[in-house]
Order: structure tokens, then sequence, then C-alpha cells
């Protein structure tokens, strides 16, 4: 499996137990993007041999260029502010992803 599917299964699961109540607030505040903590993911994160903690993907992705393009294809970004990470997407972008992960078309 790849790092990018490694994260993105992550936030799925993340997003199906938090999703509607972050997209709700961001609509309701009127915001285009989101960051979503990456301390966040980490209780939702199924490690595996290769990389038994999430920040060892995240660094696997940050350190290739292809894996940084890939994950930009599903509308996310891995930003640090302040010493730490979060995934930065627009709220349509999100919309999608807790639509996904909650099982809705």
């Amino acid at each position: 499996m790849s790092e990018v599917t490694l994260l993105l299964n992550t936030l799925r699961a993340y997003l199906k137990s938090n999703g509607l109540k972050i997209l709700n607030l961001a609509k309701a505040t009127g915001q285009s993007h989101i960051n979503i903590a990456l301390r966040g993911l980490f209780w939702y994160y199924s490690s595996t041999a290769e990389y038994p903690k999430l920040m060892d993907v995240i660094e696997k992705i940050l350190h290739n260029a292809d894996m940084k393009i890939e994950l930009e294809k599903y509308g996310i970004v891995i930003v640090k502010i302040n010493d730490e990470y979060y995934l930065r997407m627009e709220v349509s972008t999100l919309e999608k992803l807790v639509k996904e992960a909650i099982g809705e078309k």
C-alpha cells in the first residue's frame, strides 16, 4: 500500500468519526480552507511493519516530490505551522472526503 493511500485511509477513518462536525463548523463560519492537525489522526492510523507511526508516513511523503504531487491531486497539502503538521484542504475537498468516509455518494 502506498504512503499516500495509508494517509488517506487514516484521514477517512478520522473523518468517519469527526467529519460532519468539522464540515458543519467550517461551512457555518464561512471558511474556504481548513487545516486538520495530524496529531488528531494518530489514533486512527493502522501501523504497518514499514511505518509503525503515522509520522513515519508523513516524513516519507514530505521528502518525496512525486508523493506530494499525488497527495495534491486529492486537493490536500501537508503544511507545518508552529512546529506542528496539518493537512490543508478546501472545504469542498473536505466535503467530498466526508461523504466517502460515511458512505454517501
